[in-house]
Parts: C-alpha cells; sequence; structure tokens
C-alpha cells in the first residue's frame, strides 16, 4: 500500500522530476545530492530529505540518491509511466496553444478530444483531432473513457463546464479559466491562473525598479 502523500510534497515532486531528469542529461555522474536539488529549486535541502523519505528510495550519506533511480521513481508516482487521456474544452488561442503541445505525452498526458461551442470552428483540426461541439461530450466520455478535462473557456463559461464534465464522468478538472469552480468534493481540480502568476512577476519587477532607483539617489547623495 502507499503511502499518503501530502499535497505540498506531491506538488514538489514533478519540480524534482524535471531537475533529476535534466542532471542526467548533464552529468555522468550518478548519484544527485539534496543539496543540489535544494539549490536548484531555491528550498532547504532538510525539506527535500524529507519529501523523499514518501519515496521507495534509499540515500547514501554524503553521497546522494540515484539519480536514475530517482527520476524513474518519481515518474511512477506521479503516474508519467501511464499515458492518461483527456479531453479540452474551449479550443480559443489559449486551447489550441495547449492541444498543439506535444510536450504533455512526456508526463503521460494526451488530449484526444477537443470541444467548443462555435459552430464555425466545429470540423476544424487541431493536429490530427477536430474540433467538436460541446452537445457530444456527454456521449464522448464514456465512450472513451476519459477521466480528465480541461478547461480554457472564457471565465462566465467555466462553472457550466465544469458541471457537465462533471455529469459526464469526469474525476479530474485541469482549469485555465480565470474562475473558482463548485464542484463536488470528490472531484479533484488543479486551477492554474495566469493572470494571478503574473501577478508575482508584476510584483518582483516592482521591487527590482524600486531598488534599482534606490541605488541611484544613494549614489547621488555620496
Amino acid at each position: 500500500m502507499e503511502k499518503q502523500i501530502p499535497r505540498p510534497t506531491l506538488e514538489r515532486f514533478p519540480k524534482y522530476y524535471q531537475v533529476a531528469s535534466s542532471f542526467l542529461n548533464k552529468y555522468e555522474e550518478p548519484y544527485i545530492s539534496s543539496v543540489y536539488l535544494a539549490e536548484c529549486l531555491s528550498m532547504d535541502d532538510s525539506q527535500v530529505r524529507r519529501d523523499m523519505m514518501y519515496l521507495d528510495i534509499g540515500g547514501k550519506p554524503r553521497v546522494g540518491y540515484n539519480a536514475e533511480e530517482l527520476r524513474n521513481t518519481l515518474a511512477h508516482y506521479l503516474g508519467y509511466f501511464n499515458l492518461n487521456e483527456a479531453l479540452l474544452v474551449g479550443a480559443g488561442h489559449l486551447g489550441t496553444a495547449i492541444a498543439e503541445y506535444r510536450g504533455f505525452e512526456d508526463y503521460g498526458l494526451k488530449i484526444i478530444g477537443l470541444f467548443d461551442n462555435d459552430e464555425s470552428r466545429i470540423g476544424e483540426k487541431i493536429g490530427k483531432i477536430a474540433i467538436q461541439p460541446v452537445s457530444r461530450l456527454r456521449s464522448f466520455v464514456p465512450k472513451h473513457n476519459i477521466r480528465i478535462g480541461i478547461i480554457t473557456t472564457p471565465a462566465s463559461a467555466a462553472q457550466s463546464v465544469a458541471e457537465l464534465l462533471v455529469s459526464s464522468g469526469i474525476k479530474a478538472i485541469w482549469n485555465f479559466a480565470p474562475a473558482r469552480l463548485q464542484v463536488p468534493q470528490d472531484i479533484f481540480v488543479q486551477d492554474e491562473n495566469l493572470a494571478e502568476s503574473f501577478s508575482f512577476i508584476s510584483h518582483f519587477m516592482k521591487q527590482f525598479e524600486r531598488k534599482k532607483t534606490s541605488k541611484v539617489v544613494v549614489k547621488k547623495i555620496q
């Protein structure tokens, strides 16, 4: 029986996976240390070691973890070895970009269905997948045994789309719409608020400009 992993730790696992994969591509050294992982992710190495305790992998004192074993173990826990098929609702600019991105398959995700309510887009292909009307979604989910739905609609449509996905059998929603979804407790929702993420960048730039201006003033006074 696998250990119950706290969500904050689980959210760090993809980052560890990326660092371990990059490490294996760059270096011939077989071991990767908790200090290296921590420095790459700007965190404390003691937290890295606590997170690693949830994995069935042992590290060597003052040496670290076998990098290949770490990467493969993380891939197992994250389900990267199991290809999950998903559908996407909202074939606008963002939805199209996500549907065209093939890198998701490296992490076990494959989009096989695209839906939109714009009649002028129906039948149009994004890659090899034709856009279908939202009215077909309810039959598409059970037919293809889909459990993951991606929402890239405007905020005004997100809640109704989420309700349609849930009633059709979807168990996990990746939400790119700037809206807080109301769904049953047994439905997993991962929100990706791009505007909120940019606010952190904006805040950083304000701090950067403030420090830059402060240094110039100090220099003039001197």
